[in-house]
């Protein structure tokens, strides 16, 4: 059975750009002049294209190991969701203890005495 963040996380990957479809998107977006957010002004449009240029540099010079290429390519989708959502949920279980710890918050589910 899937939780509801395994949902989340699978709609999300559903609907994920892949990096040549983000590449198009950042040169069309630089093209044009416009950012992706619903704020559209010269600063946006300004870091949009500073975005594009170092990803461009980055395709040029960033060579990846064959090895792990093979390796990523080997994993099928349905791993990939289940690597993904524990990668998020450790994530949020740590964030959520350094947040309690910070403001000494008493452990949720827990009761007072």
């Amino acid at each position: 059975m899937n939780t509801v963040p395994q949902v989340l996380v699978k709609q999300r990957i559903e609907k994920a750009y892949s990096y040549s479809d983000y590449r198009l998107l950042m040169a069309e977006l630089t093209t044009t002049q416009a950012s992706t957010g619903p704020l559209q002004n010269e600063d946006m449009a300004y870091y949009t294209s500073l975005n594009h240029q170092r990803m461009k540099r980055l395709d040029k010079t960033v060579k990846i190991n064959t090895t792990l290429a093979s390796l990523i390519e080997s994993i099928d989708s349905v791993r990939y969701t289940n690597i993904l959502y524990r990668v998020i949920e450790t994530s949020f279980t740590l964030f959520k203890m350094q947040f309690e710890e910070k403001f000494r918050l008493p452990c949720l589910g827990k009761k007072q005495r």
